[in-house]
């Protein structure tokens, strides 16, 4: 039990951080509305499009993990927005929607204590931990896509 709670350990800590030093509301805390949109020196996509991608992928992660019934999004299609420009209201509830989920994550890791390693069979038959990890490595490269969007915006933090 004690390797479990280990795991649960380390695995909840990186659901709540980008990185050692960065957590996934710092990446995003005080972007200028103004500025998602913005595709700097010809990347391929913007903060608006960045946080959709990753809020739309832990929303999938999670979901698999939880309810046997959830129908991913089609690849790669329906993991990017269609809309471009959202509103500012949008853009709050995506967010939210990351900041719900990485909480929700950790509570399903926590909960599953000694079941997280189990198969799901629902999930070609890897487990909760496996998602998760998956999940949390995925949020991370992005957080940290974020954060090279900000700095080249001119909007991140000194």
């Amino acid at each position: 039990m004690a390797k479990e709670n280990k795991y649960t350990e380390e695995l909840s800590a990186a659901m709540e951080k980008a990185n050692p030093v960065l957590s996934f509301d710092d990446a995003f805390k005080g972007i200028p509305y103004n500025k998602i949109h913005e595709r700097p020196n010809g990347l391929p996509y913007s903060i608006w499009e960045l946080a959709t991608h990753l809020c739309i992928a832990q929303h999938t992660y999670l979901h698999t993990a939880k309810d046997p019934n959830f129908k991913s999004p089609k690849w790669p299609d329906e993991f990017w927005p269609t809309e471009k420009n959202p509103s500012e209201k949008e853009w709050n509830q995506c967010l939210k929607d990351i900041h719900d989920d990485n909480e929700e994550w950790t509570k399903l890791v926590r909960e599953k204590g000694d079941k997280l390693f189990e198969p799901l069979a629902h999930a070609g038959g890897v487990s909760t931990f496996d998602l998760a990890l998956k999940s949390a490595r995925h949020s991370s490269y992005h957080a940290g896509e974020v954060v090279v969007v900000r700095r080249l915006l001119g909007i991140w933090k000194k």
